[in-house]
């Protein structure tokens, strides 16, 4: 009966939740991966894109299932953190994003889903679903999603597997 509950589960991952159907044409996964601090894991982590074809410049979303309660504010600091560690050193460039970031993230429980979606310059974000905001600032929506899906991520392997690639294609 577990094995028949996570197959369900993994199965319903696939699909690309219905809001995401109004952004993109035939949504479908890309890829899907988990990532994990030290000894606990975070979230599983999906992309979805027209098709299962992912391109940067095309509309897709990337959902974050977590695994624990985190601090919206926490999301935040290390978004920018990892912002930061792609290059960018304006600090009031960084803390204008910083307050647009904080009105789309909020405070995650365990099993919440925050999904971006990236349609041209435009960012949507939703909390399980429910639209949360949006973010019209093109610089910080690259930077945003680039830290999953940029060539320069911290987390190489998750965006291996977010690309549907796996991580000994790259070897």
């Amino acid at each position: 009966m577990l094995a028949l509950s996570a197959q369900t589960s993994l199965a319903n991952a696939s699909e690309a939740p219905d809001f995401v159907k109004k952004y993109i044409e035939e949504p479908s996964l890309v890829g899907q991966g988990q990532y994990h601090r030290l000894f606990w894991k975070i979230y599983d982590a999906r992309l979805y894109a027209s098709q299962g074809s992912y391109t940067p410049d095309e509309a897709f979303a990337l959902q974050l299932e977590y695994a624990r309660d985190l601090p919206g504010q926490g999301i935040v600091e290390k978004s920018i953190e990892l912002i930061v560690a792609q290059g960018v050193a304006n600090e009031q460039r960084l803390e204008s994003w910083k307050q647009l970031l904080e009105n789309v993230i909020p405070d995650i429980k365990e099993g919440d889903k925050l999904t971006g979606i990236r349609l041209g310059s435009n960012s949507y974000f939703y909390l399980n679903g429910e639209p949360r905001g949006e973010i019209s600032e093109p610089q910080l929506n690259q930077y945003f999603f680039d830290i999953w899906l940029g060539e320069d991520t911290t987390a190489p392997d998750l965006r291996l597997e977010l690309l549907g690639k796996s991580t000994s294609d790259n070897q």
